[in-house]
């Protein structure tokens, strides 16, 4: 995956938010936590606006309003959600978290165009 080469990049703001960007890790321990672990260069924070943890629990990632850093296709224009493990194995309380999360953000950014899903599959 291509990152921002400097700080400076990634303190930028959106200038239109398109879509909201929903990714699933593929492990339920891919959370905040690994992804924290996985930071190099100028990152001092996670690519993802959101993170929705295994128990449902919703933490914040990098400002909404900032360019995210987790697809090259998506990162000027979307606000970025990742779920901790994979779509089909959600608990629920990581699918109600993540229908407050889409309303809020239908809320926050009327003008949005769609929600995307990009899916990655544990790996055995």
């Amino acid at each position: 995956m291509e990152s921002y080469k400097n700080k400076a990049d990634l303190d930028a703001f959106r200038r239109e938010t398109l879509n909201v960007v929903v990714c699933f890790s593929g492990d339920p321990d891919q959370g905040y936590q690994h992804l924290k672990a996985q930071l190099t260069g100028a990152a001092d924070e996670i690519g993802y606006h959101y993170v929705i943890e295994s128990d449902g629990k919703i933490l914040m990632g990098r400002n909404q309003n900032r360019l995210g850093d987790y697809h090259p296709e998506y990162n000027e224009n979307s606000v970025g959600i990742i779920v901790a493990g994979e779509r089909d194995s959600m608990e629920l309380e990581q699918d109600s978290a993540l229908i407050l999360l889409l309303d809020k953000l239908q809320a926050d950014y009327p003008g949005a165009r769609s929600v995307k899903y990009i899916y990655r599959v544990a790996q055995s």
